[in-house]
């Protein structure tokens, strides 16, 4: 790579090249011979300055996230797109985010008096190049679905004095439309016969009515304070049409009449919720960072149907090709939250698909005879004690009486979970459901997953970019500097491991430290023994440095507990808690008030919500 070009220099160049594919009609083309050719034979003569090679171009465009390429193909997008992060495009124009408060009154008034602004003044009038239909004021823009159209607005002064323009505003509420300017920089002086384009580019996926606004500011001809001289102003306002044969067959018949709305609507859907357990005894603790909602975006909820069809990532839709191209990119430091966000999106969306197969028709609930305060209706629940469904205590569920299923005003009964026990839920329900409620009454009920350690997750990435975390994210210096020397013998409490290279060479790997700084992530399946791999490598650490507190709530780890340990030395108190426990017993810098002492730890191994709520407070 020439050294005269730096890395912004190089990107530029690919986005101009970009928007020259654009112009030229060949922003589909992938084959990467091709474009070289294009790009050296049509696209570089139109330079008079010196421009970097195909293959420095490329490079530019690949490490800023706006190319995918292989060897043999090359496509141009933002593969950012999922996280709201782009290069600014020096051609493509913001719509109307920095307009001052006089504009945006001017802009009020020029939707009453339409023809002031649509008329030339002192020979200043614009040009209309490209497919449109003008009709009342306006320019029509007939559109097919997922074709663009191209239109040009050229200012062209045709006056014997000179004017200058001075803000171009394109004001435009939906994405259909995208507007470029070319390279002429604002304020631009206009002699007698000059002109300045605006290139609008409309494309839609929809059926519909899509409005936009054009508005020029120009400085008349003449000196300050002579006739002429002045502020004035051109607008044109556009619409992109967009009709399909199904809808021409679905227009309405007969003019739409607004209906009357009655004093007292008829509710059709209404949730009446239980009582919440109650989390919050004995926790004094205040929250110290706000955990957001990091819901999956609307629009990849409406592509992933399409995404799940498993297209080539060259012959698939822009919008695919870069999901796709994004999940396929290695993992970086520079993509790192971009990629790991998109892929908890997905793995949400997966599971409210997962979810739907735990719903339950028909099933009765019976009175829990031992809790009163508050009462409890009893739920039998096939596989919860495999996690299928997951179901936690605080988490709730939607239950709906199956009598009343076909009603248009059933009421949907929200039930939070109180207790989990081995293949049963206890919930809590509305006092008016407890009141009509006989044991055997059956419901249609709908399982919800717990968002929190998603939200969790997606506030973890949004803190990498905030702080320097790429050294343990990405560690360097550590990689494979051991801590022990390799060829060292451990005497394995669980001999089971022996028989298990992958779990042998796991539990090695975290007691020897070979991934410092960074943490040793152990990833697989249920029941692919992650936890005893975890608790073989504490056991390996030392009673010296075992754990003073940890939350793995199975069988093995009670091998933990000071009363199972083999050293009759270790003296330290140890704590077992649950995910939700560790918040309930406010711990709090090692202090444990159930246990009335301060427990000075050196390990805590933790799930992913204690860990949260650790860093929580």
């Amino acid at each position: 790579m020439p050294s005269k070009f730096n890395c912004r220099q190089l990107r530029e160049m690919g986005q101009r090249f970009e928007d020259f594919l654009v112009a030229e009609g060949l922003d589909m083309e992938t084959d990467r011979e091709r474009l070289r050719t294009i790009y050296n034979r049509d696209f570089k003569t139109s330079f008079g300055n010196p421009t970097p090679g195909f293959s420095s171009m490329l490079y530019g465009m690949k490490i800023a996230n706006l190319a995918y390429v292989t060897r043999t193909r090359v496509r141009f997008f933002k593969l950012d797109h999922w996280a709201d992060v782009w290069f600014p495009e020096k051609r493509r124009m913001k719509l109307g985010s920095e307009i001052s408060k006089h504009h945006r009154s001017l802009l009020a008034k020029i939707f009453y008096d339409r023809a002031e602004y649509l008329h030339g003044k002192h020979g200043v009038d614009v040009e209309v190049q490209g497919p449109h239909e003008a009709r009342d004021g306006q320019l029509l823009i007939r559109l097919d679905l997922n074709r663009k159209e191209v239109l040009t607005l050229r200012l062209r002064n045709g006056g014997t004095q000179p004017v200058t323009l001075t803000h171009l505003f394109p004001l435009c509420r939906t994405p259909q439309f995208a507007f470029y300017n070319g390279d002429q920089e604002l304020p631009c002086p206009l002699g007698p016969g000059e002109s300045y384009e605006l290139h609008v580019h409309c494309k839609t996926s929809f059926v519909g009515y899509f409005p936009a606004t054009v508005l020029w500011e120009l400085l008349g001809p003449g000196e300050p304070g002579s006739e002429g001289a002045g502020t004035f102003y051109i607008a044109r306002f556009l619409a992109g049409v967009a009709h399909s044969p199904l809808a021409a067959q679905l227009k309405p018949t007969t003019p739409f009449k607004r209906t009357q709305i009655t004093g007292n609507p008829v509710v059709t859907n209404r949730v009446e919720e239980g009582e919440r357990p109650d989390r919050s005894r004995n926790y004094d603790l205040e929250l110290s960072m706000a955990l957001g909602t990091y819901c999956p975006p609307l629009r990849l909820r409406q592509l992933l149907p399409i995404l799940l069809q498993g297209t080539n990532i060259f012959t698939a839709p822009k919008e695919i090709a870069e999901i796709k191209a994004q999940l396929e990119a290695a993992l970086k430091w520079r993509n790192y939250e971009v990629k790991l966000r998109l892929l908890l999106h997905l793995e949400e969306l997966q599971m409210e698909h997962d979810i739907r197969h735990y719903d339950l028709e028909s099933v009765p609930m019976t009175w829990d005879p031992i809790d009163q305060n508050p009462r409890l209706l009893t739920l039998e629940v096939p596989g919860v004690a495999e996690s299928r469904p997951s179901v936690l205590r605080g988490d709730h569920l939607f239950a709906v009486l199956s009598s009343e299923t076909h009603q248009e005003d059933a009421v949907t009964y929200k039930g939070f979970v109180h207790r989990v026990e081995l293949d049963r839920v206890k919930l809590s329900f509305s006092a008016s459901l407890l009141d009509r409620f006989v044991d055997g009454l059956t419901f249609k009920v709908n399982f919800t997953f717990n968002r929190q350690p998603l939200r969790v997750q997606h506030r973890a990435l949004e803190l990498t970019g905030r702080w320097p975390l790429w050294p343990m994210l990405f560690p360097v210096a550590s990689r494979g500097v051991p801590l022990l020397p390799s060829d060292v013998k451990l005497k394995l409490y669980d001999r089971s491991l022996e028989s298990n290279p992958e779990q042998l060479q796991a539990m090695k790997h975290i007691v020897m430290g070979t991934t410092r700084p960074a943490p040793y992530i152990i990833f697989g399946p249920p029941g692919t023994g992650k936890t005893v791999t975890l608790v073989e490598a504490i056991k390996q650490v030392g009673p010296e440095h075992r754990p003073g507190a940890y939350t793995l709530s199975s069988p093995e780890t009670k091998q933990l507990s000071p009363g199972s340990s083999s050293s009759s030395q270790n003296t330290r108190p140890e704590l077992a808690l649950s995910a939700t426990g560790a918040v309930e017993h406010c711990l709090q810098v090692g202090y444990f008030p159930a246990l009335g002492v301060t427990i000075h730890v050196s390990i805590i191994v933790g799930l992913c919500i204690f860990a949260a709520a650790l860093f929580q407070h």
